[in-house]
């Protein structure tokens, strides 16, 4: 099957302004099934996100409707797409980038100057002391991260860095 054919189709899916009451979300969603089923996995995933164009524009278009900061989220490779191929393209409009883990932390530093939001927050001293050494931002979502860093107290610790708390409100999300 030559796959060729269906980039220009799906390159229009992924421009397309969705709030606009002319598209045919059925359609679309029919469309992008047909794609899913008839193309080779490889196929689809170069496909679904070859024009990273669109996510800019995305971004830049959300950061004009809320007038707010934008911090997305890019765990696990950005969900798949490439961490530093989208880290590269939306790095000048965003102003920070949330992560799940420590180590998804530790990775993106490596390529961006951005701010980080680890939602995991500090398990022990040492993710911690990495945090602050590589100034990562984090989450505190129980009390045994409160009472840990509690226990932290006495330690010379520069406290540089924001806490994010998160609280459950009924979604466990």
């Amino acid at each position: 099957m030559n796959t060729f054919s269906y980039q220009s189709e799906f390159e229009k899916l992924l421009t397309r302004d969705y709030s606009s009451p002319k598209i045919n979300p059925q359609r679309m969603n029919a469309f992008e099934e047909f794609l899913k089923k008839n193309l080779s996995k490889k196929a689809w995933d170069d496909l679904r996100f070859t024009n990273l164009s669109a996510l800019k524009k995305n971004v830049r278009k959300l950061k004009k409707l809320t007038n707010s900061k934008v911090y997305p989220v890019v765990k696990a490779d950005a969900y798949g797409h490439g961490l530093k191929k989208v880290i590269e393209n939306i790095d000048g409009i965003i102003s920070g980038y949330c992560v799940a883990t420590f180590e998804e932390s530790l990775e993106l530093r490596k390529i961006t100057k951005k701010s980080i939001v680890c939602m995991e927050g500090p398990y022990d001293l040492n993710e911690l002391k990495n945090f602050e050494k590589l100034n990562i931002d984090y989450v505190i979502h129980s009390f045994r991260q409160i009472f840990f860093l509690e226990s932290l107290t006495k330690l010379n610790l520069t406290g540089k860095n924001k806490v994010w708390l998160k609280i459950d409100t009924g979604m466990n999300r």
